[in-house]
């Protein structure tokens, strides 16, 4: 029933049936190719006569595909391009974080979902795979930090709906350093070839909250040599995994 998929596309109705939406063949095909579940795939007409291939391609995972009108299909998505298929998947069963993970992402009030999206595209790049997401951010699920990680969200370890500060205080008491993004930083590097690292963004727009940084072990920044007032959160991400990559 196409309303109710419909509803998947709000967070409540989302977390409510367990279930979210995917969409293109890029991430669909990400999604079958993971421990992720997919329920079933919608094709519009066009999509099932002009991708014959693909959809051969996919058989072998033996998901159900129902094939609908263009402007039914339409009703299940957000964007204004249509992609021509759409996933519904049933929430995964993250796993507890791998505490001798050598580094954890922590991502605390990201609430733009293309910064998101984009942060977790960048932590598969750089093999970061356990990451925390705060109680004040964007729903992992949310379609635009679906497509904006390109995928990348089947391919990592997240908790979402965490309490931060908390979960810093007890990475601590198993001898993490906390390194936390932060404008007024350090731009030099502490030691950290023989630690575990949890990597702290915040939202850009109000930076770290004071209860984690009176936890921080360190206070990173990026060195400026422009004029530009900051760095957008995801740009920033980028630059400190990859420093971060290489000093382990």
């Amino acid at each position: 029933d196409i309303i109710y998929y419909s509803g998947l596309l709000k967070k409540k109705n989302r977390n409510q049936e367990k279930k979210f939406l995917i969409e293109g063949k890029k991430i669909i095909s990400e999604a079958l190719n993971s421990n992720f579940d997919i329920e079933l795939l919608f094709v519009s007409n066009l999509f099932f006569e002009a991708e014959t291939e693909f959809l051969k391609s996919i058989k072998k995972f033996k998901v159900p595909i129902e094939k609908i009108k263009t402007l039914e299909l339409k009703k299940l998505s957000d964007t204004e391009t249509q992609p021509g298929i759409i996933g519904v998947v049933n929430f995964p069963k993250f796993q507890a974080l791998n505490k001798n993970a050598k580094v954890i992402v922590g991502l605390e009030k990201i609430n733009d979902p293309g910064n998101l999206g984009t942060i977790l595209r960048t932590c598969d790049w750089f093999g970061f795979n356990d990451v925390i997401i705060s109680k004040e951010s964007v729903d992992v699920f949310n379609s635009k930090v679906i497509r904006g990680s390109m995928g990348s969200i089947f391919h990592l370890n997240i908790l979402q709906e965490v309490d931060i500060v908390e979960y810093c205080k007890k990475l601590k008491l198993l001898n993490y350093v906390i390194l936390v993004a932060d404008l007024d930083g350090n731009s030099d590097l502490p030691p950290l070839s023989e630690t575990n690292i949890c990597l702290i963004f915040s939202n850009e727009s109000i930076g770290p909250s004071r209860e984690l940084l009176s936890i921080a072990s360190s206070k990173l920044s990026i060195p400026k040599f422009g004029n530009a007032e900051s760095l957008n959160v995801a740009s920033a991400a980028a630059v400190l995994m990859s420093q971060i990559r290489n000093s382990i």
